[in-house]
């Protein structure tokens, strides 16, 4: 068994290193392609020895071709600037401050002061809920439920820093309804 699996490895090794020199030389004469191998030992001896060292000087260059594909690759980089020329100047963010731009552009002043009256009124309603369920075990998702609440109200808190009262109106409106919802229930 073990004679067999080395004769099949031999065999295997002398048919891979005869196709390797195939590609690599001419074809050859008549007279050495009709003349059949004796025995698996003479094959596994004496042509491998013989052609594995062709096949490994024609290898070194091949092994030199992909460096210097790689040198034919390289470019030289262009200079950013050419000599003499004026650098570019980045002012990041704009350099100046603008104003928040407004979505809605028709309200009045009156509906402005209106809706942040609004807006304060909800938000402390909201803080009076909150306090109330503060005393009480909550679920995971009623818990769920005020982090979004405390978010609204982030948002409603920056949204009248900004001006925008109708979105601090929105957001303080939400907060206040999901707060009232978890003090029903």
């Amino acid at each position: 068994m073990y004679l067999a699996c080395i004769l099949a490895t031999a065999l295997t090794v002398f048919s891979v290193s005869s196709l390797l020199t195939q590609q690599d030389s001419p074809p050859p004469s008549d007279s050495a392609a009709q003349a059949p191998p004796s025995t698996p030992a003479e094959n596994t001896q004496s042509p491998p020895a013989n052609q594995t060292q062709p096949a490994t000087q024609k290898e070194a260059p091949k092994k030199k071709s992909p460096a210097t594909a790689k040198a034919r690759k390289r470019r030289a980089h262009k200079p950013a600037t050419a000599p003499g020329e004026p650098r570019k100047i980045v002012v990041h963010q704009g350099g100046a401050s603008e104003p928040p731009a407004q979505i809605v552009p028709g309200i009045t002043q009156e509906e402005a002061s209106h809706q942040r009256q609004n807006a304060e009124q909800l938000l402390t309603s909201t803080e009076t809920n909150l306090k109330q369920l503060a005393g009480r075990t909550l679920t995971a998702t009623q818990q769920e439920t005020i982090g979004q609440i405390r978010s609204y109200m982030d948002g409603a808190r920056s949204a009248l820093k900004d001006g925008d009262t109708p979105r601090a109106h929105t957001l303080a409106l939400k907060a206040h309804l999901l707060s009232d919802d978890l003090v029903k229930h």
